[in-house]
């Protein structure tokens, strides 16, 4: 699919300022599985075959229901839809072993060299556990959103320490 989809965008009539405009976070997240070697890949779909094709029926299936939604202008269908796969993604993170409730904290960071390791070298200095890290960057450019998951009993303490040193920060409950 992340092949597809960059074939479809380089070889689409728009010019390629539209291409520009995907290739922010999102779209190279989306597209990341398109930059590996492409050596590797017709090997494995053809020893998966049956599971892949089946999966791409069930992928053509809501491709063509979010189409519809969009055509029909059915806005609370779609809203669902997006907050089903945000719940269902969210399910992809990480969970502490205790079962501890996760806490994702979005921190605006700029474009300058060692923030990363400023922010994540301050958590563990604190001895707090990053589950899971991504940095989004922002289409503008100048700087992102840098999102760590951490479990509830930490998050208040790397709220604290990043707001000590010039961060803001906001966070929520992963359920």
């Amino acid at each position: 699919a992340a092949s597809t989809l960059m074939d479809v965008a380089v070889s689409s009539d728009d010019d390629q300022t539209n291409l520009l405009r995907l290739a922010a976070g999102g779209f190279r997240d989306m597209t990341r599985i398109a930059s590996s070697h492409p050596d590797i890949w017709p090997d494995i779909c053809l020893a998966n075959r049956q599971a892949i094709m089946n999966a791409l029926d069930e992928y053509a299936t809501g491709i063509a229901r979010v189409r519809k939604l969009i055509a029909d202008g059915n806005q609370p269908e779609l809203l669902e839809l997006f907050k089903r796969a945000r719940h269902a993604r969210r399910g992809l993170l990480p969970v502490t072993a205790s079962g501890e409730d996760m806490i994702e904290m979005l921190v605006p960071i700029p474009d300058r060299p060692g923030v990363l390791a400023e922010i994540t070298t301050l958590a563990g200095s604190l001895n707090i556990n990053i589950v899971d890290l991504q940095i989004s960057h922002s289409a503008e450019g100048g700087g992102g959103v840098l999102s760590l998951v951490v479990s509830a009993s930490q998050a208040s303490s790397l709220e604290s320490a990043l707001e000590s040193t010039g961060h803001t920060s906001s966070r929520s409950v992963i359920s």
